[in-house]
């Protein structure tokens, strides 16, 4: 974690490593300390938290919470003689979660070890404690990233208050469970149900980003007028004028985090709003922009809390023409490296789990190619449609159109049935037909996302269909260029 100090309070941001125990132990030794603030940790090592746990408990210290603590840091919250959510954070933001611990290289949940945890939450909560629901959280997930979350109380609405469990991250949001009746102060994981005032460090303040780019350096402030930010043919229609500026006022009025996104080809706007994070609010408004019922069509980010932002789909597509015009040829030995080595099955089915793991070296009625061949494809008059799959990674090929979350499977039928017509029309919105060749990648030859996408597509009637299997990785050994990511689709 990085720590600051500011006179009486520590601030602590970031996961927790064996390194925290010492770094955590001379700040409480030195003394002078009364509370330790939380500010967005996603967790980390079980036992190095644990240790950092009993310190602060030891000392009696305070503890708060602004913005995001998860798993293992809900072991050093729960530490706090007095436990309170802080502001400096939106308060849908302002979550504490809490979840058993999983195998540090598998992912795998490991029950066994969660018996540390609930004997520490146990004496933590006192009375207050739920075995119901916080055993739940400790022993239910299915997946790392299941979890209970709790939210901040003072500055959100009853419902909103509601602890939710979710057994996955997969799990659709109609299946989780909502623990009515309770709230962080019910179950003792807070020991005040009013916000502390806290003004954060700058260098812990939440950073507006989108794909590693710095948003509020790419971006401008919010003009007076919303409806200057538009960039859409929808400006032409008196109608949709009014409807962007209503929709727009009441947009600006909301406390929590928001988006807002237009199409790129298509009339349209979508304004979203009560997010937990900007992340969040730039995907749920994509999202909702793309699939506009009957009316699908790729899109982009306009604006994100109080910021509007660049055309950065055009720019980038402008930077990959310019890249693509003199791509030079890949490094030879990295091409050949790329085609060695032996690989998983060929699949009858799509993965929908353990989606990180060697993927096969073909795939049956998908044509795999390696980064000469689509380097030369790249190069053709009539390039093909290249469709990123990737994940988080902050660079995508020139020419490329990134899909969020577009080579997902589920086993629940209704949920892949809606997935899968979601993802069709997203490709037919960026102009695939059934004779357009495509090419699907991922981050490298252990994305699964990148296989999925590809048997969908040649399942579902598209006859030219290729599988970049190196993905990212691959065209970077090579020594070819890439371009900022920026998304058009959000498929889930």
């Amino acid at each position: 974690m990085t720590l600051e100090r500011a006179g009486s309070d520590l601030y602590a941001t970031g996961p927790i490593v064996g390194a925290d125990v010492e770094a955590f132990r001379a700040e409480i030794t030195r003394g002078g300390l009364q509370r330790v603030v939380l500010v967005n940790s996603f967790g980390g090592e079980l036992r190095a938290a644990l240790h950092v746990a009993v310190m602060v408990r030891d000392a009696r210290l305070d503890t708060l919470v602004s913005g995001q603590c998860h798993s293992s840091c809900s072991l050093i919250f729960m530490a706090g003689r007095e436990r309170r959510f802080a502001t400096g954070s939106k308060p849908r933001s302002t979550v504490v979660g809490i979840h058993g611990p999983n195998h540090r290289l598998t992912r795998e949940p490991t029950p066994q070890a969660a018996r540390l945890m609930e004997r520490f939450y146990r004496e933590r909560m006192g009375l207050r404690y739920d075995e119901r629901i916080i055993g739940q959280a400790l022993y239910a997930i299915t997946e790392h990233n299941g979890m209970l979350r709790l939210r901040e109380l003072e500055r959100t609405t009853p419902e909103e208050r509601v602890p939710w469990f979710c057994p996955s991250a997969q799990t659709p949001a109609a299946a989780c469970v909502r623990h009515h009746g309770h709230d962080a102060y019910t179950l003792g994981v807070v020991t005040h149900r009013e916000t502390v005032p806290l003004t954060l460090p700058p260098s812990m303040r939440q950073a507006l980003e989108y794909f590693g780019l710095r948003l509020d350096e790419a971006g401008e402030p919010l003009p007076a007028r919303l409806s200057d930010i538009s960039g859409t043919n929808c400006r032409v229609l008196p109608s949709c004028v009014r409807s962007f500026d209503e929709a727009g006022t009441r947009w600006l009025a909301s406390e929590y985090h928001r988006a807002a996104a237009v199409g790129l080809d298509k009339p349209g706007f979508v304004f979203s709003r009560n997010a937990d994070s900007p992340w969040q609010a730039m995907l749920q408004a994509l999202y909702a922009c793309n699939h506009m019922r009957d009316n699908p069509r790729l899109c982009r980010v306009v604006a994100v809390d109080d910021r509007s932002l660049p055309d950065l789909v055009a720019a980038v597509a402008q930077r990959a023409r310019e890249l693509l015009a003199r791509l030079p040829a890949p490094d030879p030995q990295a091409v050949e490296a790329e085609n060695a080595g032996p690989g998983a099955e060929v699949p009858w089915t799509y993965r929908k789990t353990d989606v990180r793991s060697p993927t096969p070296v073909a795939l049956e009625g998908v044509q795999r190619i390696d980064t000469a061949e689509l380097a030369r494809m790249l190069k053709l008059p009539r390039r093909p449609l290249l469709i990123d799959v990737a994940g988080s990674e902050p660079q995508m090929l020139p020419g490329a159109l990134h899909f969020v979350n577009g080579g997902l499977a589920f086993s629940d039928v209704p949920t892949e049935n809606a997935y899968e017509t979601r993802f069709l029309s997203m490709l037919r919105a960026a102009g695939a037909q059934p004779d357009t060749e495509i090419v699907f990648y991922g981050a490298d030859a252990s994305n699964w996302q990148a296989v999925n996408a590809a048997m969908r597509a040649q399942r579902n009637g598209h006859a030219r269909v290729h599988w970049y299997r190196g993905g990212l990785a691959a065209w970077q050994r090579a020594g070819l260029p890439t371009v900022q990511k920026t998304a058009v689709a959000v498929l889930r």
